[in-house]
């Protein structure tokens, strides 16, 4: 089972379009989130969400949006320029939750 649930800022405000097929909507935002320890750097992350999810994130979130998101990694293999082959990481969403109040997301994660 593939599942994932990260606590993290959008950073990056959601982008919105729609498949050629059957206008199925798509929408995607970067978002960061703390590493396990306060001296890890934080990671930045591509979000996907699909259909009405897609939707929502487009008309609620924001830059600075402190938010949890609910769904499964998925990993892509991109073919370089350089000649070399890129796996880069994705979060396609099952759902969202707004945080209020989340100062916490930037806070330290025990160990």
């Amino acid at each position: 089972m593939n599942s994932c649930i990260l606590m993290a800022t959008v950073i990056g405000n959601p982008e919105l379009r729609y498949t050629q097929e059957n206008q199925t909507a798509i929408a995607q935002m970067l978002v960061e989130f703390q590493g396990g320890k306060p001296e890890d750097p934080p990671s930045t992350l591509k979000v996907v969400g699909w259909g009405n999810l897609a939707t929502e994130i487009q008309q609620s979130y924001t830059i600075g949006d402190h938010i949890v998101i609910e769904g499964r990694l998925k990993m892509d293999t991109i073919d370089r320029p350089e000649g070399f082959k890129e796996k880069r990481a994705e979060l396609v969403a099952g759902r969202i939750h707004r945080l209020e109040g989340a100062a916490s997301v930037s806070g330290t994660v025990p160990t």
